[in-house]
């Protein structure tokens, strides 16, 4: 592979790829809830206690929304481009570490490709990747803090396995709560053990370790402890935890899960997953078991999964920072062996051309959908993608870099997604719905006070475009003053308030009113 090509385009077209109309689209899923919660942190002067609607919340620490605060600040805006571009840091930082790891134990071409497995992965680059949610960032810093255990132990430095692994812990508990510390301590046990260096968990480094992480984690809920009682927040982030484990859930549903979740990891991390074929060997065991970095990776892999395994209620972004390492073995078994297995060699190969022949398809049938027939250029973007996926097909059934062409393929793809979807995302849905009545309801109580009259929450995505247009909290009230708007719904507007109405809405199949007593 040409290194100016292979190692500075290719990722250059990548960022490219993953940024073009990152910001058009409305907020949706979790994105909204992180968005306004940094807002309201931003708004109130409080950067310690998390809010939603100015009541107090509980499901996840707080650092991913100072993460999101510091981008709002970098790019003085409070618009869906800064909250998304976290994530797509963070993916870009992943795959760079994991190259750098990779590069170092392994060589540069498996490094490579591994890395651009992992971001290519269908879930990850045409899903997650556009998300502004917490599972990417969450994966960078789980990831560091296993190949932090991993990188010291093989080089024999002791003190940085436990400052950096316990530093990395601290973030993440921060970030998503107990999870980062069983991450940390399976790792922590799975190295030492297998590695029969036990006696290094009782290094007096381990005391420094937990030092580090009661200074941080412990610091942050001594400053909370002055707003709130903590024991509601560990309560909640321990429920959080324990309701995805089988301790919680019924035996059948877990029977159920430990032979779809292993299913839907493989389909996850497609196309490139086929490669897990080379795998399908009777020395694979020999092989990982001999080589001693292998086969430390393979086992932290599989003990760290192993706890989502059996756990019913674990979705597969819970395992996104353990991608990597999977996807590092199966591309080590297939440059090991794509020359002798030949059989193999042509089943992903013919896969592949498959799926750029699909890529085509796709291409040439977009000026004839409906949906898409308005959109500026679209017989332009149709033309042009389809001339790069017949050529890559061209080149490819002349057996020259098939998977290259595929991983130039996909990045493509991706671009004529961003240039097609996205635009149409951006004006339908229902977090299309609730940006605009957001911005409606916003400009319509300008310089007004707005209240909720309710116990429960407002669509996350609504809330987020009224307060940010608003610059202040939606709080709830339940008692109506003189002077301020109030959003109420259908079910609770009573007679004596029908004259108040100012505006009506629909979200999510509920009527709600804008009243102004």
């Amino acid at each position: 592979m040409n290194n100016l090509y292979g190692y500075f385009v290719i990722p250059f077209l990548l960022v490219i790829s993953l940024v073009i109309n990152l910001g058009i689209y409305p907020l949706y899923l979790e994105e909204p809830r992180r968005a306004y919660i940094a807002l309201e942190m931003i708004f109130s002067g409080n950067f310690i206690v998390p809010t939603m609607m100015g009541e107090s919340y509980f499901a996840k620490p707080p650092f991913f929304n100072w993460v999101i605060i510091l981008f709002y600040k970098l790019l003085n805006s409070y618009s869906e481009w800064a909250v998304r571009l976290p994530t797509v840091i963070s993916l870009i930082l992943l795959g760079t570490f994991n190259f750098l790891f990779v590069k170092k134990f392994f060589n540069k071409t498996i490094g490579f490709y591994s890395s651009l497995f992992f971001i290519l992965s269908g879930t990850i680059y045409f899903y997650f990747s556009l998300l502004g949610e917490i599972d990417i960032f969450y994966s960078l810093i789980i990831y560091l803090l296993i190949i932090s255990i991993i990188y010291f132990h093989l080089k024999n430095n002791l003190a940085y396995i436990y400052i950096y692994s316990f530093f990395f812990a601290s973030i993440g508990f921060l970030t998503k709560g107990f999870p980062s510390v069983i991450f940390l301590y399976i790792t922590l046990f799975t190295v030492f053990i297998f590695d029969r260096q036990f006696k290094r968990f009782f290094s007096i480094y381990h005391i420094l370790g937990i030092f580090i992480f009661v200074l941080t984690v412990g610091g942050y809920f001594y400053i909370y402890n002055q707003y709130h009682p903590i024991q509601d927040y560990i309560n909640h982030l321990w429920s959080e935890s324990a309701g995805r484990t089988v301790v919680e859930n019924k035996l059948q549903s877990a029977l159920i899960h430990l032979i779809k979740y292993p299913v839907q990891s493989i389909f996850a991390l497609l196309p490139f997953s086929i490669l897990v074929i080379f795998m399908f060997r009777k020395s694979v065991f020999n092989e990982i078991f001999s080589n001693r970095v292998l086969k430390i990776i393979f086992l932290v892999f599989i003990f760290n999964y192993l706890i989502y395994w059996i756990s019913p209620g674990a979705n597969q972004r819970y395992v996104y920072m353990l991608y990597p390492f999977f996807i590092l073995i199966y591309t080590y078994f297939y440059f090991n062996h794509y020359k002798e297995e030949k059989f193999k060699t042509n089943l992903v190969k013919i896969f592949f051309v498959f799926l750029l022949a699909l890529f085509l398809i796709v291409s040439l049938l977009l000026p004839f959908s409906k949906k898409l027939s308005n959109l500026p250029h679209i017989w332009t973007l149709s033309l042009v993608f389809s001339f790069v996926f017949l050529f890559l097909i061209l080149m490819s059934l002349k057996n020259r870099k098939v998977l290259l062409n595929l991983v130039i393929g996909i990045i493509f793809f991706r671009i004529l997604f961003d240039f097609v979807y996205l635009p149409v995302k951006a004006t339908s849905g229902n977090s299309y719905k609730e940006k605009v009545e957001g911005l409606k309801v916003a400009n319509l109580t300008k310089d007004r006070n707005l209240y909720y009259l309710g116990k429960d929450f407002l669509p996350s995505g609504f809330v987020f475009y009224v307060e940010r247009e608003k610059r202040q909290i939606l709080f709830k009230r339940q008692n109506i003053k003189p002077d301020n708007f109030y959003i109420i719904k259908e079910k609770n507007l009573k007679d004596d308030l029908k004259k108040a109405v100012v505006y009506s809405f629909k979200l999510k199949n509920t009527t709600y009113f804008l009243i102004k007593p």
